[in-house]
């Protein structure tokens, strides 16, 4: 961004879904920015059913950490409520992993033990494949069955950084409920990762500013708020989202979900609210507008905007070696998130402040 400013530019608007929190983005541009602005969602909070799932209908913890990720109990508790859900969720239901291995090891699992074949029997089951042109014709096979009167809907399960959690549109009943697995940590052994923690450790001597271990956690979570936002994609949309993980019914880690997503975010899931989660579907069913025609399977694109990282963290083996997140608990003792303050608007021109049609934040560099 520097560079840009030293070039002349008088103006830049800084725009997306997910720059939240603020502060943190700003400490890591490192130039001064003004006006901010962030905007609300344009849905109302009856269109969006948000819990925390911390335990499988067994009892058993949600706990996608690295030491209990190969705990057979967990993983059969896993595939169990991945199975509780998509019996109550209508249309589509997306399953997200934290990375490609982990999603792999979950399905060999469940193949073994007839919890997949138990999934099939509700909803056809879809599964993010590593290139681009397998993507295109699954995404084509998911979207067909999903328009399928006769069908009971489809469930797509992928991985967060990946092209389907950041460049795929999952409108209406593509996608009607969302199910997030864990927290993405980026592999805390990679080079990158390293070298990015001790350049903003070393910044700290300079000034007040953010921690490596305060980026590192900022960045699983805009992983997450990536994926969760595949479901609501205009203004007559509803959905559900599902944190079966029991880290996301800390605080710390619901400080930094998008604002739509944690003013929704009331109470922990109970055994029996499974009613209350089919009664939010018939309600929206029955009090929101019915959905405009679909486009044409021929005219779907793919957004290149996954970066190359993200796909590398993604496509990491996480199975053999504990990369992922090793440290997350140390992490969270070091610091609290960056203050969510900027969740209240706060100018200093005369900016007339409108609804946007996605939970929108936005940076703007005066003359």
């Amino acid at each position: 961004m520097q560079y840009l400013l030293n070039k002349g530019i008088r103006c830049f608007i800084l725009t997306s879904g997910t720059l939240a929190p603020l502060p943190a983005l700003i400490q890591e541009l490192e130039i001064d920015i003004p006006i901010q602005l962030t905007n609300s969602h344009i849905i109302e909070a009856n269109q969006v059913f948000v819990k925390v799932v911390a335990k499988g209908p067994d009892e058993v913890e949600l706990d996608s950490t690295y030491k209990n990720r190969k705990n057979p109990n967990y993983n059969k508790s896993l595939g169990n409520t991945i199975l509780k859900f998509a019996k109550t969720v209508p249309g589509g239901l997306l399953v997200f992993f934290t990375s490609y291995s982990l999603m792999k090891q979950h399905i060999i699992v469940w193949k073994s033990t007839r919890i997949w074949d138990n999934i099939e029997k509700v909803k056809r089951i879809f599964v993010e494949p590593q290139t681009k042109q397998e993507l295109q014709i699954t995404m084509n096979d998911y979207y067909r069955t999903n328009n399928d009167p006769t069908s009971k809907g489809a469930i797509f399960m992928a991985v967060m950084r990946g092209k389907v959690s950041e460049g795929l549109d999952f409108a209406d009943n593509q996608g009607r409920g969302a199910i997030i697995t864990g927290l993405p940590y980026a592999p805390i052994h990679d080079p990158r990762v390293k070298l990015k923690k001790e350049y903003l450790d070393g910044k700290r001597n300079e000034r007040d500013t953010m921690s490596g271990n305060v980026w590192y956690s900022l960045d699983a979570v805009r992983a997450v708020n990536q994926a969760i936002g595949r479901i609501i994609r205009h203004k007559s949309d509803y959905g559900a989202i599902l944190f079966c993980e029991k880290r996301f019914h800390q605080t710390r880690t619901q400080e930094n979900i998008s604002g739509w997503v944690r003013e929704n975010m009331h109470t922990q899931f109970q055994r029996w609210e499974i009613e209350n989660l089919a009664q939010f579907y018939t309600d929206a069913g029955q009090n929101l507008p019915k959905p405009a025609p679909k486009q044409s399977l021929e005219s779907i694109t793919f957004d290149e905007n996954s970066s190359d990282m993200d796909m590398y963290w993604a496509q990491l083996q996480t199975d053999d070696v504990d990369t992922s997140d090793s440290e997350d608990e140390d992490i969270a003792c070091l610091g609290r998130p960056m203050s969510q303050e900027n969740d209240s608007i706060k100018l200093s021109g005369p900016i007339k402040r409108k609804r946007l049609d996605a939970d929108s934040n936005s940076s703007k560099k005066p003359n």
